[in-house]
């Protein structure tokens, strides 16, 4: 008559690396922080964590519950990258996000109803990019706090891009624009 749930990697704790990016600013140190949010496939959240390894993310941010935990499926699609990814999941995304905004970050939104493109976007040092789930998008906690929310090109019949690769697309144009 028990049940046991576990994760199969120790996530770290919000009150243990926060420091680390609220000192970035003041340190002229450039941070990239995604966020992934009611993400239901774990396949899906496997591919944000191995894209977010593959471009440069210091940590995954993702909330405490809501949305699929670390399973195998995660830690197979993730191909290496769960072992190597920083992941956090603190108790309170909302407030955590709202800190980083406090600290200087700029808050991006992935969504496509929006004007605002992200082909050729003025990203600045230290920066958050949020990505939504399938069907729901990004919560109102997140949108509210964005200081931008970016489109992402594309045909108006695909509808919209699944998360992983949204946020795929995002941190490359990032990556893109931080390197010219």
């Amino acid at each position: 008559g028990v049940v046991a749930l576990i994760n199969e990697k120790a996530l770290l704790q919000w009150e243990d690396v926060r420091e680390e990016f609220f000192k970035a600013k003041e340190n002229g140190e450039k941070k990239l922080i995604a966020v992934a949010t009611n993400i239901e496939d774990p396949r899906n959240l496997g591919a944000c964590i191995r894209s977010s390894l593959a471009l440069g993310v210091d940590i995954l941010l993702m909330p405490a519950k809501g949305m699929c935990g670390i399973t195998p499926s995660v830690a197979r699609t993730s191909a290496g990258a769960l072992d190597k990814m920083r992941i956090c999941r603190p108790n309170n995304l909302e407030a955590a996000i709202g800190e980083l905004k406090l600290a200087g970050y700029q808050i991006l939104g992935l969504d496509a109803d929006t004007e605002t493109s992200l082909a050729g976007y003025e990203f600045a040092d230290q920066v958050v990019l949020a990505v939504g789930g399938e069907d729901v998008g990004l919560p109102p906690f997140i949108r509210k706090q964005c200081n931008d929310i970016l489109r992402i090109p594309m045909k108006p019949e695909a509808h919209s891009y699944n998360a992983s690769v949204a946020l795929s697309l995002g941190l490359y144009e990032y990556a893109r624009m931080r390197i010219k």
